[in-house]
């Protein structure tokens, strides 16, 4: 047979205007079209390798040639140039979509002659031309002129041929090497450095078997990403790809990422939420591989600048700082970045976002991927990423290209990445509004269940948590006894709930948590009676505040069992207790379901005329309106004008005619009825409900309001109920019910808590599940979200908190507003948290504290006791995590219930032993702006 030249016709008229965005058939047509001809019996019969011609410009003397035209090329061609070449007795390869159809095309015509050369030195050969075409396509996109020594690289590639073509597959392979050398050459000489390609395998519960497997014994370094949950069912279902991938990690095949038990919302979860996933699937990677993760890695967005302090916690060494399903967080020109948190706490990451490795579109683009980064990135890297078998072609042809050559990257582990790349000079800090969930969107979209409330569900919980935690630790440090409290179990089900995978009912889960509280609150009231009597209820109630900041609160109290409840101040201690005189005191509220704060120096002030129902207190004036129900104004003394309104609206989709966010988007309010409901010296309690009415008069949603407002420092408190006629729209961010806020001032700054850490909003979609502050000058009107975590930010002086979305099932409600707290942290825990009555307790003092810290700016959360070392169970001393919210060094004092002998930091991995100064029952630790800090002390013998 004899072959005159081979010929690949290119959408271009030279490789640097070859477009490479392309989709994934006209890529698969051009990669298809180039490789088809790099056969070794081609390349044999012709004497020299495949050329490309611009498919505008074919041969005019095709006599013998085979020539492969792509489908994308067709439409270029000369007229009545087909007709030509087919009288010049031209081979023509058209009209295939993909390489097995032009290759099977390609091995007919050659009839036999290849049927004894190996097939997987056929296919070294074609991946031989794949990377011819994308070095010289990445030498263009790099600016460079091709440095290839073409000669050197054609006598290479020809005599590898003829050893194929002869049987010789061991010289064959020879001279491939030498021919890839030249490429490595050409690529070396404008950029020197090595390429890194990371090979990123997905994992799930449906990804399993004899593909996973594979993926293990592939010939290059494999990064499995796993997550806990993930590989219990493995272990559960898969007796032999656990076994595989145990001897895989023995012999350094496969690199673990991962780190969490299950891939929960972390940004809008509690740090100690977030701490328990990591710990709890630390325990299953050790149970069954008997190693964790260094590399932490996830699937689902769960990127926050919270994370470097967690995972530096972990003992984690690098992090991939990228995720796989929508969401937006930074890149960087760099590939390896030192990854900077909240407190300081710094840890490698790769940035690089991955492509995927099983589309044509990706493999042609990526000269580009490449190119684009020769000149400013200092450890180029490519991570290619796929779940088990679903790979392209393409990819494999580049797994062939690294067993011969680095020309184009060779593959590493992440952690080898990390070990053979230099770090950044500097940490970089991304500011959290630099990350973006998609949760919300994916929600709606998919049609999930409460997309909003089960957020509310969720910090309801964890707050209970944390109030039996507490109560529980006090109990026990108290009477010296050990109490059995699995606060981690309790969090692994309330995180499995959140995430819709828990098998334990809602009504199970909030029963055994209200049966602990329970629990706690006796063995508290037992550990302060200690030998009195508890049997009968004493005269003067005490309660608990289980937070560990102080509070004024208002708690009902009752002279006897059948006697009716009233209202009396308390002013509890943080960790403390008071007790409260039971005399007559102001009329009850049975509507409440918790008191507001009150002042007993000041009358209660109601004003009423038609349009209006204004509320007075010693600090503000709540203003409001008679035909709408709206609270229409919050008006205090330092500010000329209102400092917040509030009301309830329906939002509807944007349309073409009207501007984002105008008024004509939001129903308006009409009131049935208003009216004050109660009015004492504790609160007032206003009530309306009417209906929601859009601007053709349509009813839309009924609705019901309870606004409480304290006579003294307590936040106003919203009670909203819904009964939705027209529900909202997939579109999430578009089309909802919300509780509008607005403000005069178009100056204010936005505050939010994220992750516990007190923040600047800048964006316009927040999320925020504890507060969002309305700074205006030294001004704060605190917004209390009560877990409702979506809200919207409606031009410079208004905000939508969601309510209900597509999806959402909730209809009631509970928001609040406090106007210029001591903190906004502790008013939004105490918001959420709210004090115990310890039922029997007999104490001695009217009031006292267990735990003392003289810092409002940090928060103590997590208290244990801590047992001795011989197993006896006696407790010898605490441990407390603490928390700077405000980013501010604080030099904080933790007064104890006892003197210290000895305090200092849980060491984490590679820690030192750090020790704090003691002075008799106060401990002094020195905290950095938004620090975390693990507390162990030692009380004295």
């Amino acid at each position: 047979m004899t072959i005159a030249r081979l010929f690949t016709l290119l959408p271009c008229e030279n490789l640097e205007r070859l477009e490479l965005r392309r989709s994934s058939a006209e890529a698969e047509q051009i990669l298809s079209g180039w490789t088809a001809l790099w056969h070794p019996v081609l390349i044999a019969s012709a004497g020299d390798p495949p050329q490309w011609l611009a498919a505008n410009q074919p041969p005019r003397d095709p006599k013998g040639d085979w020539i492969v035209i792509p489908a994308c090329c067709e439409s270029l061609l000369p007229e009545d140039w087909r007709s030509e070449a087919v009288a010049f007795d031209a081979r023509l390869f058209t009209a295939f979509d993909d390489r097995e159809e032009l290759h099977a095309a390609i091995e007919a015509a050659l009839s036999q002659v290849s049927s004894e050369i190996d097939a997987e030195l056929i296919a070294d050969f074609r991946a031989l031309g794949l990377a011819y075409l994308l070095v010289e396509l990445t030498t263009r996109q790099a600016r460079f002129a091709s440095n290839l020594d073409e000669g050197a690289f054609r006598q290479a590639t020809v005599a590898a041929a003829k050893f194929a073509t002869a049987g010789n597959a061991d010289e064959a392979r020879r001279h491939l090497r030498t021919a890839f050398d030249r490429l490595s050459d050409a690529r070396d000489y404008f950029f020197p450095l090595e390429i890194f390609w990371l090979d990123y395998t997905l994992t799930a519960p449906t990804a399993f078997g004899e593909a996973l497997r594979e993926e293990f014994s592939a010939g290059r370094p494999c990064n499995l990403l796993i997550s806990g949950r993930t590989l219990e069912t493995l272990a559960a279902k898969e007796p032999e790809t656990l076994e595989a991938l145990r001897n895989a990690l023995d012999r350094d095949a496969v690199e673990l990422v991962g780190g969490e038990y299950d891939e929960g919302p972390l940004p809008l979860m509690t740090l100690e939420a977030c701490d328990a996933e990591i710990e709890r699937g630390g325990s299953v990677y050790d149970k069954f591989l008997g190693r964790r993760p260094v590399i932490f890695g996830r699937r689902r967005f769960g990127l926050s600048p919270a994370l470097p302090s967690l995972l530096e916690r972990h003992g984690f060494s690098g992090v991939a700082h990228f995720t796989l399903d929508d969401g937006r967080f930074p890149l960087d020109e760099q590939s390896r970045i030192r990854w900077e948190g909240f407190d300081g706490a710094k840890i490698e990451a790769l940035i690089r976002a991955p492509i995927d490795a099983g589309s044509a579109a990706e493999i042609l683009r990526l000269p580009k991927h490449i190119g684009s980064r020769l000149d400013a990135d200092q450890a180029v890297t490519v991570v290619f990423a796929h779940w088990p078998g679903s790979t392209c072609s393409w990819y494999e042809d580049l797994r062939r290209i690294a067993v011969y050559s680095a020309a184009l990257g060779k593959f590493h582990s992440i952690a080898a990445f990390f070990k053979e790349t230099a770090s950044a000079s500097r940490p970089i800090f991304y500011d959290e509004e630099k990350y973006q969930s998609p949760y919300f969107l994916q929600a709606a979209a998919s049609g999930q269940i409460d997309p909003i409330s089960r957020y509310v569900r969720f910090h309801d919980r964890m707050n209970s948590i944390e109030c039996i935690g507490a109560t529980d630790a006090v109990a026990a440090l108290i009477s010296k006894r050990a109490i059995d409290f699995d606060r981690k179990r309790l969090v692994g089900i309330v995180n499995d709930d959140l995430r819709n995978v828990s098998a334990v009912p809602n009504e199970t889960i909030d029963a055994e948590l209200s049966a602990a509280q329970a629990d706690a609150v006796l063995r508290l009231s037992s550990a302060l009676s200690g030998e009195r009597d508890v049997s009968q209820t004493p005269a003067s109630p005490v309660f608990f505040n289980p937070s560990s900041f102080p509070r004024a609160e208002v708690v009902a109290v009752r002279q006897g069992i059948d006697s009716e409840s009233s209202y009396r101040f308390a002013e509890l201690p943080g960790l403390g207790f008071q007790r409260v005189a039971a005399t007559t005191a102001q009329t009850a509220d049975p509507s409440r379901k918790r008191a507001p704060l009150f002042s007993e120096k000041k009358a209660t002030e109601v004003d009423e005329d038609d349009e209006r129902i204004v509320v007075r207190t010693k600090r503000f004036e709540a203003h409001f309106d008679r035909r709408s129900g709206a609270l229409r104004a919050i008006r205090d003394e330092s500010q000329r004008h209102p400092r917040l309104a509030q009301q309830i609206a329906f939002r509807m989709p944007d349309d073409d005619q009207t501007e984002p966010g105008a008024d004509s988007h939001y129903s308006r309010m009409e009131a049935d009825e208003i009216r004050v409901l109660s009015d004492d010296a504790v609160a007032s309690v206003i009530l309306s409900r009417g209906s929601l009415i859009d601007a053709a008069g349509n009813h839309l949603a009924g609705f019901k309001q309870t606004t409480r407002i304290a006579k003294n420092d307590a936040p106003i408190e919203l009670e909203i109920e819904l009964d939705p006629r027209r529900m909202p729209e997939p579109s999430a961010w578009q089309s909802y019910y919300a509780c509008r806020f607005a403000w005069s001032d178009e100056t204010a700054e936005l505050h939010r808590a994220v992750c516990g850490f007190r923040r600047q909003a800048e964006t316009n979609l927040i999320e925020a599940p504890s507060f969002i502050d309305v700074v205006q000058g030294e001004s704060h009107t605190v917004v209390l979200c009560g877990g409702l975590p979506y809200h919207r930010r409606v031009g410079p002086r208004r905000l939508d908190s969601l309510l209900i979305s597509h999806g959402e099932t909730e209809r009631r409600f509970r928001l609040g507003v406090a106007i210029d707290p001591a903190n906004a942290t502790h008013a939004a825990s105490a918001f959420f948290r709210p004090s115990i009555e310890l039922p029997g307790c007999r104490v001695k003092a009217d009031s006292s504290w267990f735990f003392h810290l003289d810092r409002r700016n940090v928060v103590a959360l997590n208290w244990s006791p801590t047992f001795d070392k011989d197993g006896a169970g006696a407790v010898v001393g605490f441990r407390v995590c603490l928390m700077e919210t405000e980013g501010r060094p604080a030099q904080l004092g933790l007064r104890a219930l006892r003197n210290l002998a000895s305090a200092r930091l849980v060491p984490h991995k590679d820690e030192a032993d750090i020790r704090y100064a003691v002075e008799g029952d106060r401990v002094i630790i020195p905290m950095g702006p938004y620090e975390i800090v693990d507390l162990e002390a030692f009380f004295e013998d």
